[in-house]
């Protein structure tokens, strides 16, 4: 067990959940739950690790997913999260003074310079275009005598505008974007009912991943959002498809299997913000055969 002062560390607690977005944590109380005892605590090195984002989305997400049920860990990771903001600080000021001061005083480029170097630029530019404005001219005068070459040379680039066309390597995945809104909505009498307003939301898209094994869902990330759940409707039936208790990346893999090729799906992306309303944006897509 971390042998913490739960009143004395309180305050770290507070400031480590604000800085990490776990704003869930902060309505819980500082206790921890029955289901973590059963659960070893998280070991010093992957708690920094955390910290430093060494961790992938997945481990990551693990450790948000035992820090909200054990107090224990929280406090650890919050203690640790000092330590490590206090070494900075102290290897800062050891910092040697000359680098200091020849970081301030590093003199900035003489104007004559950059004066020089925008006439030389402009120069540049002038003679270019000019060569090409006259290259051009003697191509058309030259076309204009030879008419059979002209015509020869249309059906070629024809041709190969076509053939690009047919051999250019189209996407797999067709996005429909629909309203391309989000609407957030307070809580009512049954559920989270009252629309409270609309927002614009441009992104959610899918793709396939590089194995063409899995759909990768992704969305841009909603301000204050406490965590993401995924919805697929499929023939109007609707299921939830992330883990329960949502997710806090913004991208999600399904199984390329799972998808019936040809048929629409709509997906919902949904949430809980800090203050408590909900969100909910929708899109849609199509698996090409």
């Amino acid at each position: 067990m971390h042998k913490l002062n739960e009143v004395e560390n309180m305050q770290q607690v507070i400031d480590f959940t604000d800085d990490y977005l776990i704003e869930d944590m902060r309505m819980k109380p500082y206790k921890t739950e029955p289901s973590a005892l059963d659960q070893p605590h998280i070991d010093e090195e992957t708690l920094a690790a955390f910290l430093e984002g060494l961790l992938t989305d997945d481990d990551a997400a693990k450790v948000k997913q035992h820090m909200r049920s054990c107090t224990a860990c929280l406090l650890q990771m919050a203690a640790l999260e000092k330590s490590i903001a206090a070494r900075e600080t102290i290897a800062f000021k050891k910092t040697p003074e000359a680098w200091v001061q020849q970081a301030v005083l590093r003199k900035p480029t003489p104007p004559a310079f950059i004066a020089f170097a925008k006439r030389l630029r402009i120069g540049a530019t002038v003679g270019v275009g000019t060569f090409l404005v006259a290259k051009f001219r003697a191509l058309k005068t030259w076309l204009s005598q030879h008419p059979i070459i002209r015509v020869q040379m249309a059906a070629v680039a024809l041709a190969t505008a076509v053939l690009l066309m047919l051999l250019w390597p189209r996407s797999a995945v067709k996005n429909n974007p629909l309203e391309q809104q989000m609407v957030i909505a307070q809580p009512g009498p049954l559920g989270f009912t009252g629309e409270s307003e609309k927002q614009p939301y441009h992104g959610m898209s899918v793709r396939l991943d590089d194995s063409k094994s899995h759909l990768v869902l992704s969305w841009p990330p909603v301000r204050d959002a406490q965590f993401y759940e995924i919805y697929l409707i499929e023939n109007g039936q609707k299921k939830m498809i992330t883990p329960l208790g949502g997710i806090v990346e913004t991208t999600f893999r399904v199984p390329k299997e799972a998808i019936q090729p040809g048929q629409e799906y709509r997906w919902e992306l949904r949430g809980l913000l800090e203050d408590g309303r909900a969100f909910v944006a929708r899109a849609a897509f199509r698996l090409d055969p």
